[in-house]
């Protein structure tokens, strides 16, 4: 295990896969996206807000940014080698990892537009799970990600 809380969600919605191989890759993915985060959210704080930093005089979103690629890059390869594509685990129902994989690639876009494009399996991924069929979104895509009413069963008050 990793010693994150990821599995135990996970395990509650069975989104981990049943067999050792499969779960080694997902916790193989999740310290990689982990140091990923970790390494962004660094490069924020050090170089883009901190005051005494003596990286730069100032704000410099593309020195930040040149950084950042630059310890993405085999980061990115070693993810590659994880999917079996789309998903981590091939063209299957997706996993635990494959939300943290999501949502760290949406933040490095954020963060870093076109970071992972050149990447083909890594822009797969992106393209295939924004596209799920998701009982959330009610549909078969990013179409509809708010209930429509009030009365709609999604609507929060």
């Amino acid at each position: 295990s990793s010693g994150i809380n990821a599995e135990y969600g996970a395990n509650a919605w069975f989104l981990i896969p049943d067999d050792a191989d499969n779960q080694e890759k997902c916790v193989k993915m999740e310290k990689i996206l982990f140091s990923i985060m970790n390494t962004m959210v660094y490069l924020i704080n050090k170089i883009c807000f901190a005051p005494n930093s003596t990286e730069c005089n100032s704000f410099d979103v593309e020195y930040a940014r040149t950084r950042f690629v630059a310890k993405f890059e085999p980061k990115a390869k070693a993810m590659q080698e994880l999917l079996d594509g789309p998903f981590i685990m091939g063209d299957t129902l997706p996993v635990y990892v494959d939300y943290l994989l999501y949502a760290c690639l949406y933040d490095i876009n954020v963060f870093c537009p076109g970071a992972y494009e050149k990447h083909a399996k890594l822009s797969d991924f992106m393209d295939k799970f924004l596209h799920y069929p998701s009982p959330i979104r009610g549909g078969s895509g990013p179409t509809r990600l708010r209930p429509e009413s009030t009365s709609d069963p999604l609507y929060l008050t």
